[in-house]
């Protein structure tokens, strides 16, 4: 999966924030994928950071979800 990265200012940081990245994306879409009766939209192919520590995951069809969690759990958009 690709991530894009912008705002780092060291190379330890630019892992760091890969490596949650990653992590996020991981847990985020399975989580989403799991939720779905019939899920079509195929696996994360990229992410970024959003406004407001969100992260926005695309998968293979194209379609693009904003996650972010909340005292309610994972919200997607």
């Amino acid at each position: 999966m690709e991530c894009v990265i912008k705002g780092t200012k060291t190379i330890q940081e630019f892992k760091d924030v890969l490596a949650s990245m990653e992590e996020r994306a991981q847990r985020y879409s399975k989580q989403h994928m799991v939720a779905c009766e019939n899920w079509q939209e195929g696996l994360p192919v990229k992410c970024w950071r959003g406004t407001f520590d969100s992260l926005w995951i695309e998968y293979e069809s194209g379609n693009c979800w904003q996650y972010r969690e909340t005292s309610f759990g994972l919200e997607w958009l």
